[in-house]
């Protein structure tokens, strides 16, 4: 669930004909990584949500925290996609890039738990990855495609939460391909006209199958997020800035959204999804944290401070371990819980917030220690893969 702007360097031909290595330095959007901070600690909570007596309803709202990462995901990697759109390795580049940052934990995850429930049978029973037809969607990232298959029926395992990792690396694979052959006018164009075919989608397949876990999951009727965030990178590379005015009037709209699935439906649907949430409310969630990402990238506001803050940008920069590791944390500690100091869920609150604080914080240690000593050795050989372009003096920005 992560994605970093593209750095650039200039490179100097030492002779004609060369190809030329650039690299336009783009500053780094702090907010953009409270923003992530903000994405993982509500995915986080949500998870824990079932250890607290009262309020467990408030956290469990941090699902969102997945609509905001689809968000930022498809700004960031639209943004990286049109800056090397005339690069002459863009493809070679751009992919190389993402394998070296997703691959390497997520794939660690997946051997990890393959070989502890050969030895652990209270694990084996979590996980539910036995057999091999159990395996291949985490092998080959179509998780989120499982439900399809299980009467539209999804819960919750070990690694049930890389439905989205498999959205996204399902996005990232097909997605360059209409970028870096349109016009960025194009583009966001084609973004939302996709956001309103995604919204129809989930109407029409809604009224006749109903609106189970699978249109959560599946990635044509859960793409808005990666949508509006495409178009807004696609919008703002063609230099348009929307105004103060603009922001206000989309954020309330998407905002309305959520209103109106709890004025009509209730905070369940809220929480769990349903008719309402399962189809405008999805749309309106996107176009809410769009805006709060428009509004990060040009302004200097309070609400950019904040997301500026050393402690939520430190949440942001492991976000992508924090949130491979969490969920089968949280059932290693649980199980422990359980079976050496006889915990019972929910815990009344008091003792819930210690608990909370115990799972977020080895969640971090662990994220930590892995981005320091392991990930940061595949992320160094990113630099043999940099966008080339033959000719220093087009800009790669344009079309």
């Amino acid at each position: 669930m992560s994605a970093e702007a593209a750095t650039l360097k200039t490179g100097v031909a030492s002779g004609p004909g060369e190809r030329v290595v650039r690299h336009k330095e783009k500053p780094r959007m702090l907010a953009l990584d409270g923003v992530r901070g903000l994405a993982i600690i509500g995915v986080l909570l949500t998870h824990a949500s079932y250890i607290f007596t009262t309020g467990s309803h408030v956290l469990a709202m941090g699902w969102t925290g997945v609509d905001l990462f689809f968000v930022l995901s498809g700004f960031l990697i639209t943004g990286i996609l049109i800056d090397t759109k005339r690069a002459q390795n863009r493809a070679k580049s751009f992919y190389a890039r993402r394998i070296l940052r997703i691959f390497p934990i997520y794939y660690l995850t997946i051997v990890v738990v393959l070989i502890a429930q050969q030895h652990l049978a209270w694990l084996r029973t979590v996980a539910e990855m036995q057999t091999w037809a159990d395996r291949l969607p985490y092998l080959f990232y179509y998780k989120n495609l499982a439900p399809l298959w299980q009467h539209g029926q999804a819960h919750q395992t070990l690694l049930s939460h890389f439905w989205s990792l498999a959205g996204e690396e399902q996005f990232y694979f097909l997605w360059p391909m209409l970028v870096w052959h349109f016009s960025t006018k194009t583009v966001y164009k084609v973004c939302a006209g996709a956001l309103c075919f995604t919204l129809l989608l989930r109407i029409v397949l809604g009224a006749h199958f109903g609106f189970g876990a699978w249109m959560q999951f599946f990635p044509l009727t859960r793409s808005d997020g990666l949508f509006v965030g495409s178009g807004l990178a696609a919008l703002l590379a063609t230099g348009h800035r929307p105004s103060y005015k603009q922001l206000l009037t989309w954020g309330l709209a998407g905002l309305s959204t959520l209103v109106l699935v709890v004025i009509f439906r209730g905070r369940e649907e809220l929480l769990y999804g349903g008719p309402v949430m399962c189809t405008i409310g999805y749309s309106g969630l996107a176009i809410f944290f769009g805006v709060l990402i428009a509004y990060c990238v040009q302004s200097e506001g309070p609400l950019v401070r904040f997301f500026e803050a050393p402690w939520i940008r430190a949440f942001g920069r492991y976000s992508y371990g924090m949130y491979v590791y969490h969920l089968p944390l949280y059932y290693v500690i649980e199980h422990f819980a359980k079976q050496w100091f006889s915990l019972a869920f929910p815990l009344p609150n008091k003792y819930a917030i210690l608990y909370l604080a115990v799972l977020v914080s080895i969640t971090y240690a662990i994220a930590w220690l892995s981005f320091r000593f392991f990930e940061q050795k595949f992320l160094r050989l990113k630099r043999r893969f940099e966008p080339v372009f033959e000719n220093p003096a087009v800009d790669a920005t344009t079309a």
